[in-house]
């Protein structure tokens, strides 16, 4: 029975995300209606899954959907003002369309008044983006560093990911060639010839970090990254051919620690946070329009959860050992 269940719901997915439903030529207004309605449903169910993975409080419940709910109208305005130019828009592409099907040129009038309308229309775009963005960084204030863990590795779904409270740790290629490269040209050096050319090499990599992978580093970190780099290259020096070999991926890992670090944290913020003209994660989420019922029904059944708990925390009869009443009656201390 359970075969048949998860049958049924793999043909369903399959279904949703055919291309042929993609085409909306074939439906009717009704149809189309019910289409819309089971997008909407799966992208309440994500939205339910990532809640339910990512444990937020109802104080932190409540300060997103206060943000969310600003999210809604900034878009609200945004969407009133793009009505006023939609007519206008529409005759100006037309007008476009007639004069580029033709082939013979452009008025040179029709084509300024579109790519001034659709220029308008893009302003107005980046505009609302970035008012969200703001709200997405105040949201990103409210969670907690396991919680942006827990939504960097979540993944729509209409079945909850069992692992969902056990993210794993966000990778990121790294090609270890270039530093194996330097390590073991230190390697082939003569003694006097590597006590002097290890310096210049662990300075020129200090430097590249911080002109090339903007890696800043006060003078004391600075100073503390040289030491560690020279105690690697020390170490290097020291090991055999076989055991280079075996742990030169390692070893190339340790000598790129500093950008391997600043990348996966650079990943991660980028993941989380929009630039330029999207959101990240964070935005598309929890700013979305369909989160607003959900964090309400939520808040209010922990309100009830809360409610029932006082209730029944009431109804306990006093224990017979307690000596001059209970606390819950109001006859003890």
């Amino acid at each position: 029975m359970k075969r048949v269940h998860y049958t049924i719901l793999a043909l369903i997915i399959c279904i949703l995300g055919s291309s042929v439903f993609a085409d909306t030529t074939y439906f009717s207004e009704e149809e189309l209606a019910e289409l819309r309605e089971i997008r909407q449903l799966r992208e309440d169910i994500n939205l339910c899954n990532l809640l339910n993975g990512i444990y937020l409080s109802k104080e932190q419940m409540e300060d997103i959907l206060e943000l969310a709910k600003e999210a809604q109208k900034i878009r609200q305005t945004y969407l009133e003002q793009s009505k006023q130019k939609l007519h206008k828009t529409k005759r100006a592409f037309e007008a476009l369309r007639r004069e580029v099907i033709k082939g013979t040129g452009i008025n040179p009038h029709i084509g300024r008044r579109a790519a001034s309308l659709n220029h308008k229309a893009k302003e107005q775009r980046e505009a609302l983006n970035e008012e969200l963005r703001e709200l997405e960084q105040r949201v990103g204030a409210i969670l907690t560093a396991g919680q942006k863990q827990i939504l960097l590795e979540f993944k729509p779904c209409l079945l909850p990911p069992r692992n969902l409270n056990e993210p794993e740790r966000a990778g990121q290629a790294f090609s270890s060639a270039p530093a194996i490269r330097v390590l073991r040209r230190l390697r082939q050096l003569p003694p006097r010839r590597y006590a002097i050319v290890r310096h210049r090499v662990i300075q020129r990599h200090l430097n590249n970090l911080t002109e090339h992978h903007y890696i800043e580093f006060t003078p004391e970190e600075r100073q503390e990254e040289y030491q560690r780099l020279l105690a690697l290259c020390d170490r290097v020096r020291a090991m055999n051919d076989v055991d280079f070999e075996l742990q030169k991926e390692q070893l190339a890992q340790e000598f790129a620690r500093p950008i391997l670090e600043h990348d996966e944290q650079f990943l991660k913020h980028q993941r989380l946070y929009g630039k330029n003209r999207g959101l990240g994660k964070i935005g598309r989420y929890f700013l979305s329009p369909r989160i607003i019922p959900i964090l309400e029904e939520k808040i209010a059944l922990a309100d009830s959860y809360k409610q029932q708990e006082e209730v029944n925390l009431l109804r306990v009869n006093p224990a017979e050992s307690c000596e001059g009443g209970c606390a819950i009656t109001g006859g003890g201390q």
